[in-house]
């Protein structure tokens, strides 16, 4: 059924199964006869069995063979077995298999001699496609060309910082005797026409060096050694460019052949800088903070320029005494900001602005963008949910500002069915408080589904603020639903307990005789009592989530269903689980209404967890126990084990076009075990931390399953505690939940490092940017809450780590983290107060209600009050709790956060990187941290086991 045209030639596979053909044999065009077996088999029928081609490539790097067969290889085959059966003569050094493009087809990589012949062997017993096997040998030969060779800089990363106790740079070269190396430094004029790119530079240095280089040194570097061998060779940096001391440089390495278009180039740029930049920008504004790199002191009088994408200057300025420079500026029609250069009279360097992903609490969500100047229209509706032929009462106020009034604007409401098309659409228009109603009326074919509202205004189709709501044929919910225990808070294995369903009606009856289900769902979560602050009950190893059902029942004459409640079937529990208890109530038409209680499920009556305290300056840890039963009561007398175990991580780091991930996984190693007797159900224990890296500490009751576990890393020599597997490098917290305005806020940074920080305050604009330093690890920063601060701000604080005498650097050399600060403005909000609300209306019936608006102070205000009475059993179909102008406009916004700096590329003194391709292609910035990870420890980037 399947063909093959190779040279000319097709080759038919026939599978032939006995009886089909008379007689013992198969006659074939070619005249040969191939005998029938008794058992169905496959035959190959060629001309002259199988046959292979061999072809050479020296023009890439590294240069390789290809050897074609003209029947498919078994794709089960691997590289390693078919590896086996691939023979070279002369012998291949460091023979692999590059790539299986065609099933056919295989190509080798390995250390080829120039001008070489080399014959091949393709052995016996080759598994092909469709159940063969080679049968006898395929031999070939091909013969290499010259080679041109090969030259590669270590330090993948295009920019090489050059340091004290750098991992030295290196170049490594194939196939070749010499090259020369020669060093241009950059002019600090130039360096937005030579860096405007990533490896700009990198094809035209012949182009570039005549007009905006400057020659800094040459060497005739020798190569030792098989010149086919790859050699590394640590660039003389003394020898090439000893008078120079500071610099932007370009490194080319380039062989010696006398045709230029055979010559293989390679480029390095080498800076050689004592400044460090740390860069925060929007759309109009820049702000620099210039520093030693070793001191960390801040370097004033330094000159600050930024350039456009369109190699225009954008802005110009100088730092502070502070080391920070803050500069507005115009993009126009320039273009986008993209470089920064920043000199002083003995030092120059640039920093890209490349904005790096940011850590922090709804940093990356999506969330609308702060425009203080922009429109912002509050959709809302008596209800979300109508029926076809009903009327939806809409209403809406546009507010800019985060809160002023929009008067007399004109907008397009614009109703989208469910499939994206257009319902209707009016045009209305706000009143003198920028507010405004409308009744949608709906037609009793309309299509079901969920329907949009979008505000516009005229002339664009960006909404300025959306409604959703669902048609559908529906009857109000006429049930209201309770569940609970019907004893205790909570449950424990062994102990029998009911969940209790109360169905009432809705205009009061007991929801009697009606069908009931319900279910328990458990979840692995860590226990917390507010009465052992800071200790934990549980472990995270303990993942369980389960759902039991609990069966259906009928309400009895008072609304009730008892249903017995099934424990998880798990006979080994090793932690407390969160428990949800979900009941549901039919009402006759079939719909139900829903009912949750939430509480714990407890495997034993007693258990045990701990508290851990690190010991300053002595690299150990407190540990406290406490024993309590499930009722919160101390476990009055006994013993429990704490272990400590050392956490050794296996990392692997995999790189992407677009971020860096790192994957790991882990083994623990018993390093001690000791037991603590309990006092009025607490006991206390140290541990010594002899290595540094993660920890488990392990605390059980003797003769228990269940057990409590938190997290210890050691660093730096500091200690760092938590409970999960992965806490944040850098800690951003605040001594409040929201803030009013005209409070102070006091913002709190602990680092795992001392050094040099950087506070910034963004929304609409950069507020304020606050040098720092960390000192023992902790840093506070107090700011007054401003008016122009409302809704809500970012904090985002940088990090610098200082060096510390005998002590090897290790990376990242920056952390950074962000946190949301809340504002209200009492100018903002508005009090509504009901008075005399009756809690019983019959049909038919008239009230009055009246109503109280005020502002913070108490003061009457006035404005438009919109009253609507909606059966509740609408709202409890979808859960819908109400509009809530006050919250959306007071919602987090998302600011820029846009961040750069260099100092995950300058390489110290860590295991020298790999060069070429596979697994050892790993970038600088692999042995370091971006910005965007969170690491248990930087040092495990390294490789192995740390």
């Amino acid at each position: 059924t399947t063909s093959y045209k190779l040279d000319g030639r097709v080759d038919f596979l026939l599978l032939v199964k006995e009886g089909v053909i008379e007689g013992d044999a198969l006659q074939v065009v070619d005249e040969r006869e191939i005998p029938l077996e008794a058992n169905p088999q496959r035959v190959l029928i060629t001309d002259a069995s199988f046959r292979s081609s061999a072809w050479w490539f020296w023009d890439s790097f590294p240069p390789y063979a290809v050897i074609q067969l003209n029947y498919p290889i078994a794709p089960s085959v691997s590289r390693a077995e078919l590896l086996e059966y691939f023979e070279f003569y002369p012998p291949i050094e460091e023979l692999r298999i590059r790539e299986r493009s065609e099933e056919e087809t295989v190509m080798f990589d390995g250390i080829f001699r120039a001008r070489q012949r080399y014959d091949f062997r393709v052995k016996s017993g080759l598994p092909m496609r469709g159940g063969f096997a080679l049968e006898g040998d395929l031999e070939g030969s091909f013969s290499t060309q010259d080679i041109s060779g090969n030259l590669e800089f270590s330090h993948k990363s295009d920019l090489y910082h050059m340091r004290r106790g750098h991992a030295p740079l290196t170049v490594k070269s194939s196939y070749m005797e010499s090259y020369d190396l020669a060093a241009y430094k950059v002019f600090a004029s130039n360096i937005p026409e030579v860096f405007f790119d990533d490896n700009q530079y990198s094809w035209s240095v012949k182009t570039l060096k005549d007009r905006f280089f400057q020659p800094a040194g040459r060497l005739k570097v020798s190569v030792s050694g098989p010149s086919e061998r790859p050699t590394v060779t640590e660039v003389d940096w003394a020898g090439l460019a000893a008078d120079e001391q500071r610099g932007i440089f370009i490194l080319e390495a380039e062989s010696g052949e006398e045709e230029e278009d055979r010559r293989v180039r390679a480029v390095k740029t080498v800076m050689i800088t004592d400044l460090g930049v740390l860069a925060h920008w929007t759309r109009d504004e820049l702000v620099v903070m210039v520093h030693d790199l070793e001191e960390l002191t801040p370097t004033a009088g330094a000159t600050v320029r930024l350039f456009s994408e369109k190699r225009q200057l954008l802005c110009e300025g100088t730092t502070g005494a502070d080391g920070l420079a803050r500069i507005s500026y115009s993009t126009d029609d320039r273009g986008a900001a993209v470089l920064l250069i920043v000199e002083t009279p003995d030092d120059y360097t640039f920093l890209r602005l490349e904005a790096r992903p940011v850590q922090g609490a709804g940093a990356g969500s999506n969330l609308p963008a702060y425009g203080v100047s922009a429109y912002e229209a509050f959709l809302f509706a008596d209800r979300n949910l109508i029926r076809p032929g009903g009327t939806l009462h809409v209403g809406w106020t546009v507010r800019k500002g985060y809160g002023d009034a929009v008067p007399n604007l004109p907008i397009l409401l614009r109703v989208k069915k469910p499939n994206g098309q257009q319902l209707r659409q009016v045009m209305v228009q706000t009143n003198d408080q920028g507010n405004g109603d409308w009744d949608l009326e709906t037609l009793a074919n309309d299509p079901t589904g969920r329907y949009l509202i979008e505000a516009l205004i005229p002339g664009s189709e960006a909404p300025i603020g959306v409604f959703t709501f669902h048609m559908e044929e529906f009857v109000p919910d006429r049930l209201r639903v309770e569940a609970g225990l019907s004893e205790g808070e909570n449950l424990m294995r062994g102990k029998a307990a009911d969940l209790v369903l109360q169905g009432m009606h809705l205009f009061g009856a007991p929801a009697a005789d009606l069908e009931s289900e319900a279910e328990a769902i458990y979840t692995s979560e860590i226990y917390r009592d507010a009465r052992y602050p800071g200790f934990s009950f549980g472990n995270a190893n303990a993942a369980f989530d389960t759902q039991v059902q609990l069966g259906r029942l009928t309400t009895d004459a008072e609304g009730k269903a008892l249903f017995s409640i099934q424990e998880p079937g798990l006979e080994k529990l090793t932690s407390p689980l969160r428990t949800v208890l979900r009941g549901k109530i039919f009402e006759i038409g079939g719909r139900f209404v829903a009912a949750e209680h939430r509480c714990w499920f407890f495997p034993e009556p007693e258990m045990v967890g701990l508290r851990c305290t690190p010991i300053e300056k002595e690299n150990a840890v407190t540990v406290e126990v406490a024993a309590l039963r499930t009722d919160g009561l101390p476990v009055e007398t006994g013993a429990v084990t704490l272990e400590l175990l050392k956490v050794d991580q296996f990392y692997q780091i995999r790189e992407y076009m677009s971020h860096h991930d790192a994957k790991w996984d882990r083994a623990e190693r018993l390093i001690s075990t000791e037991s603590v007797s309990l006092s009025d159900g607490r006991g206390m224990t140290t541990f010594t931390l002899e290595e540094s890296g993660g920890y488990v500490i392990r605390v059980r009751a003797e003769g228990s399953e269940i057990y409590s576990s938190m997290v210890v890393r050691s660093a730096w020599g500091e200690i760092h505690v938590g409970d999960g597997e992965e806490p944040s490098l850098l800690q951003v917290s605040l001594d409040q939940k929201e803030y009013w305005v005209g409070q102070t806020a006091r913002i709190r940074i602990e680092s795992p490092f001392d050094g040099l920080g950087l506070l910034i305050l963004e929304g609409d604009e950069i507020y304020r940017a606050i040098p720092f330093e960390v000192k023992g690890q902790v840093a506070e920063v107090a700011i007054d809450i401003e008016p122009e601060y409302y809704p809500n701000v970012w904090v985002g604080a940088s990090v610098v780590h200082s060096f510390r005498e005998g002590r090897q650097e290790v990376l990242p050399f920056t952390v950074y983290a962000a946190q949301n600060l809340s504002v209200r403005n009492p100018e903002r909000e508005l009090e509504v107060t009901l008075e005399s609300l009756p809690e019983v209306l019959q049909p038919a019936d008239r009230f009055e209600q009246a109503f109280t608006v005020t502002d913070a102070s108490g003061s009457p205000v006035e404005g438009d009050v919109l009253v609507a009475l909606v059966d509740v059993g609408i709202h409890q179909i979808l859960g819908w709790s109400g509009p809530d102008p006050l919250g959306w406009l007071g919602r987090p916004r998302k600011a820029s956060l846009n961040l750069a700096h260099y100092y995950d590329r300058i390489a110290y003194n860590y295991t020298a990187p790999a060069f070429g391709g596979g697994e050892g292609e790993d970038r600088s910035r692999n042995y370091v941290g971006l910005g965007n990870d969170t690491w248990i420890q930087p040092m495990a980037l390294w490789s192995g086991i740390i």
